[in-house]
């Protein structure tokens, strides 16, 4: 789920999402699924920008580079 820090309103749910990272600029953030999939979720409308697929288990981890441009995710 994605949450108001200002006020505890719940902004958006995400379904099997088992990890997430923020952007280094803070505009999107990446979610890592218990399908395997990755998902980049753009900020503030909380809405899916792009997918991405290639894990046959559970994504366990996913980061952002420094510069934003790459995601990195890891399955067992």
């Amino acid at each position: 789920m994605l949450w108001s820090a200002d006020d505890g309103e719940c902004l958006s749910t995400y379904v099997a999402a088992s990890v997430a990272t923020f952007s280094p600029a803070g505009d999107c953030f990446a979610l890592g699924h218990d399908d395997g999939s990755v998902s980049l979720v753009g900020l503030p409308s909380g809405g899916v920008v792009r997918s991405f697929s290639g894990h046959t288990s559970k994504v366990h981890i996913v980061r952002c580079s420094p510069d934003g441009n790459r995601v990195v995710s890891g399955a067992s």
